[in-house]
């Protein structure tokens, strides 16, 4: 099963992790794979390591984690931690995240 979730600016300091901690306890079933659809890590506020060093205890409730880059995700190419691209394919649907759709947001911006 996938759980496909898309801008959660993790080290932002207004998510609320305990809530998020107790949704996915009480809703991820099994071996699970989990898709961050992009902006879901807050790199303009936090250092990427320190993100990752505090809300791994989320990631690791999944099988796996893939990582689609949204407009603020630019400089996460390549990152050790995930399987990155810029859209994922599933059988029958491709998920990418909302600012490919959005003429304010080009390819070549990171604002958004």
């Amino acid at each position: 099963m996938y759980y496909v979730v898309s801008d959660l600016h993790l080290g932002n300091p207004c998510f609320k992790k305990d809530l998020f901690l107790q949704f996915l306890h009480e809703h991820v079933i099994g071996k699970s794979k989990l898709i961050l659809c992009g902006d879901a890590l807050e790199c303009w506020e936090s250092f990427l390591g320190d993100i990752y060093k505090q809300h791994k205890d989320l990631l690791d409730i999944f099988q796996s984690t893939i990582y689609i880059t949204g407009n603020h995700d630019e400089t996460l190419l390549g990152v050790p931690w995930f399987d990155t691209y810029d859209s994922y394919c599933l059988p029958g649907i491709t998920i990418s995240h909302g600012h490919d759709f959005d003429p304010f947001n080009d390819a070549h911006s990171i604002l958004g």
